[in-house]
């Protein structure tokens, strides 16, 4: 890395920290270039649970599959287990609210083709006798976040993860500073209103950013930490686990205590830079069943999204759109 490590601290001490900013960003920029294409395979887990419980809840756990060619993608998720919020209604009686339900969803895939987004999802039926569900739904390309945050990856993609932990945007370089590590790399603290943040970088490869913290004013435990550790495919680095822990007060119980939700993003495989057939992010390579209805949100049909049928390896107009 350019500016950081106890080789380059001479350097870093005479850049500004508005250079020292651009040094970064101009890094992990470098990084997301070299990952031209990839196919990878790992664990997606995240639980909620009090800091004292040694046994968290699993909201989600699950497989996947991933298959990259910049900006493309298609994840491909196998739900272990999979809850969801179950909201108050006021109706409940006392101690019989559950707040986390099993969600029917068994399977989903979340496909990107550069130019809209759809995910497909295989539903679980009610009763033995019924036969499951695959639905599938088609948004504008911009809504992809909100779409893998539903699945529990809040990244714009499921390879350059490492953007998450660590936004430049609105950075008061005048709050910031920046510390060279003996051992080599990079520690530098932002400072706000209310709380503070510290991120540590090493000296092992471009960008090598292995630790966000946040700290509240007078709070020595961060509520806020991301840890990414990293490897390298074919010489080309890559995040190979992403964990995001977050920890707030309990307000339910009244007791100050915390509870803690954490993301964990593993990859058990990962290849980068390999050839990707020309249809892999063509809806006809997801196993899509003849038959399978979509909800097309970028059209609209008298208030309504517009219905499409997935018919000989393409979507067709149903007849109950036409019909509105």
């Amino acid at each position: 890395m350019v500016l950081i490590g106890s080789r380059h601290s001479c350097v870093a001490q005479k850049l500004s920290v508005k250079e020292q900013i651009e040094q970064l960003k101009d890094s992990r920029s470098r990084v997301g270039d070299q990952l031209k294409s990839a196919r990878a395979a790992g664990r997606l887990q995240y639980t909620v649970g009090k800091t004292n419980e040694l046994d968290p809840m699993h909201i989600i756990d699950a497989e996947f599959q991933v298959v990259y060619q910049s900006p493309k993608f298609r994840i491909d998720l196998a739900y272990n287990e999979r809850l969801q919020e179950n909201l108050r209604n006021g109706d409940e009686q006392p101690g019989h609210f559950q707040k986390w339900v099993r969600s029917r969803v068994a399977k989903q895939t979340i496909l990107f083709d550069g130019q809209k987004v759809i995910s497909l999802e295989t539903v679980l039926p009610l009763l033995k006798s019924h036969q499951k569900e695959v639905r599938g739904t088609i948004l504008f390309g911009f809504k992809k976040m909100n779409v893998m945050r539903s699945a529990g990856m809040p990244f714009e993609d499921p390879i350059s993860i490492w953007n998450e932990a660590l936004q430049f945007t609105n950075m008061d370089e005048r709050n910031l500073k920046f510390t060279s590590l003996a051992g080599g790399g990079l520690r530098g603290v932002l400072t706000k209103n209310t709380y503070h943040m510290k991120f540590t970088l090493l000296d092992e490869s471009d960008y090598d950013l292995r630790r966000v913290s946040s700290y509240r004013t007078g709070e020595a435990q961060p509520f806020r930490d991301y840890f990414l550790r990293w490897e390298k495919s074919g010489g080309v680095p890559f995040v190979q686990r992403y964990a995001n822990v977050v920890t707030y007060a309990d307000n339910a119980t009244g007791t100050g205590t915390q509870e803690a939700r954490k993301l964990t993003v593993e990859y058990s495989q990962f290849q980068a830079n390999v050839p990707i057939p020309a249809d892999a992010f063509e809806l006809k390579s997801a196993g899509v069943p003849e038959g399978t209805r979509f909800l097309d949100g970028r059209s609209n049909v008298n208030g309504g999204p517009k219905e499409l049928i997935f018919i000989g390896n393409e979507l067709v107009t149903s007849t109950a759109s036409d019909s509105r």
